[in-house]
């Protein structure tokens, strides 16, 4: 199987296994999803996305502060609804093989996991290399009463952020990707993540800056972001900069503790 085939199969499959873990109870009450595929469903438009994104709640982590039991509690879940989802298709053609589940922990507390999936599928047994999925799932952060929309991405369970949390914390991802950050935190800079640029754009595109509503509280939700990771406000697009000034979001900065 060639890279775009890989690809090409990847999404597929993670799109199925978000919908699994999104019809989860026991999944939803721990997990916040973020990022692309979220980003897509507000915005109705599309961009390709190689893994999903998570973050813990916090009631979660208070529930089950020792990483050990939040591990053995993730690993149970994602595989009964995933693996239940599979099963219950007709015909069944995927089925879970293997969830494999990585800490990362972090000085500052800003511990996650690495969920990978390996997914058979029975409508290619002679082929080899089928890539493995994954889930990326973050430590919590500050979130606010508009940070959360219930009932998203097609489930009435699914928790997912809000587009106006989407974007602020957009622009606080790349804020994460600047060398100024790297340096304050004494991380190893890689590089810079243009994506979540070129992701504001097309939230720009749905939402015009004229739009005050929307981009003040998108403002107030980057803000938070950036409180949770001690990150300071520097450029970004020089017009959302401009309204968030303008609305005294910014300028912000918040030291290590």
């Amino acid at each position: 199987m060639n890279q775009t085939a890989q690809e090409v199969w990847r999404e597929e499959v993670l799109r199925l296994v978000l919908r699994a873990l999104s019809e989860s109870e026991e999944i939803t009450d721990v997990l916040v999803f973020k990022g692309a595929w979220v980003l897509n469903y507000h915005l109705q438009t599309y961009r390709h996305s190689r893994d999903i994104d998570t973050n813990l709640t916090h009631q979660f982590v208070f529930r089950h502060p020792e990483a050990e039991d939040q591990a053995v509690y993730l690993e149970r879940w994602i595989r009964t609804a995933v693996g239940g989802f599979f099963e219950n298709q007709d015909p069944v053609r995927y089925r879970l093989d293997e969830v494999l589940i990585k800490y990362t922990d972090h000085p500052m507390g800003w511990s996650n996991f690495t969920v990978r999936l390996r997914i058979l599928d029975m409508a290619k047994t002679n082929v080899r290399g089928l890539p493995s999925l994954q889930i990326d799932i973050a430590a919590p952060e500050e979130l606010s009463d508009i940070s959360i929309t219930d009932g998203a991405l097609g489930s009435r369970l699914a928790k997912a952020y809000s587009l106006e949390r989407i974007a602020g914390e957009k622009a606080r991802a790349y804020l994460s990707s600047l060398p100024t950050y790297c340096q304050k935190v004494r991380k190893p800079h890689s590089s810079i993540r243009v994506k979540d640029l070129y992701d504001l754009v097309r939230i720009g595109r749905a939402r015009p800056v004229s739009n005050l509503s929307f981009w003040s509280a998108a403002g107030h939700e980057f803000d938070r972001a950036c409180r949770s990771r001690f990150e300071d406000a520097a450029d970004l697009l020089p017009r959302i900069i401009a309204v968030w000034e303008s609305l005294g979001v910014i300028p912000n900065s918040y030291d290590l503790p």
